[in-house]
């Protein structure tokens, strides 16, 4: 069975300037936390919709990587363990080979910049996992 969850599923960067960066890497904010719920090994791609309207995707104003939650949960060498600009459609595995058990959960970490001319304003993404059998 392929099911996956999110047990963090929300990260909120508050309020940020123009130029403004901050990542979730020391997780302030949290990033989201991905975790295999199914019986199978799966492989994981990664999209989002728009964060900001003077910077669609992909640009480097909003980017994610994969991060280790447990060791041996997933297959770094062939995940986005460095930053990838975020896309709104891709078919590229960003967590592979995600396993299910005791070691299971896979942290996805954004690093965002707020663009100089982006005008004031509540801002949000929407973040699709699709996953299918490794």
């Amino acid at each position: 069975t392929i099911i996956i969850s999110l047990l963090t599923n929300v990260t909120d960067f508050g309020t940020m300037e123009p130029g403004e960066n901050n990542d979730t890497t020391d997780n302030s904010p949290h990033p989201l936390l991905a975790q295999n719920d199914g019986n199978i090994v799966i492989d994981i791609t990664v999209n989002g919709t728009d964060l900001w309207s003077t910077a669609p995707n992909p640009t480097p104003n909003y980017s994610f990587k994969i991060g280790i939650n447990e060791s041996n949960s997933f297959n770094q060498t062939l995940s986005t363990i460095g930053w990838k600009n975020m896309t709104s459609t891709s078919a590229i595995v960003d967590i592979a080979e995600l396993e299910w058990g005791d070691n299971d959960t896979a942290e996805l970490d954004f690093n965002i910049t707020v663009p100089v001319d982006e005008s004031p304003g509540a801002k949000n993404s929407i973040i699709v996992l699709s996953a299918e059998a490794s």
